[in-house]
């Protein structure tokens, strides 16, 4: 019984029975042939390591790696990387983002053909 109990308490609570958390290596393949849609968002991920994001109608430029068991990204003109654990809903086709604060951040994806770098 105790055994249940925790492993109820480990899952997130955004988790839906087909939710996964992926590894560095699934970070690193899929990333790079989604779209990943937010409320007023729209961020694409290219296999050089450069991320297009737009909030709001405004565009930025920044950075993103896989550890081996995250999504981190960069942003000049700010410093550092920062991480976030990644789970996806293949059957709701959303992505999930936990950061250090804990809080799940949901986007819907799309797959995408274009073959920039």
């Amino acid at each position: 019984m105790r055994l249940s109990i925790i492993a109820i308490l480990a899952v997130p609570s955004f988790a839906h029975a087909e939710s996964v958390k992926l590894t560095g290596d699934e970070i690193k393949a899929l990333l790079p042939t989604i779209t990943a849609y937010g409320e007023d968002t729209k961020q694409v991920f290219y296999k050089g390591g450069t991320t297009d994001y737009i909030s709001g109608g405004r565009p930025s430029v920044g950075y993103w790696r896989s550890s081996e068991t995250q999504y981190c990204s960069k942003w000049p003109p700010f410093g550092g990387w920062t991480c976030y654990d990644v789970f996806v809903d293949e059957a709701a086709d959303e992505l999930t983002w936990i950061g250090d604060s804990g809080t799940p951040t949901v986007n819907r994806i799309e797959d995408r053909t274009d073959e920039k770098e």
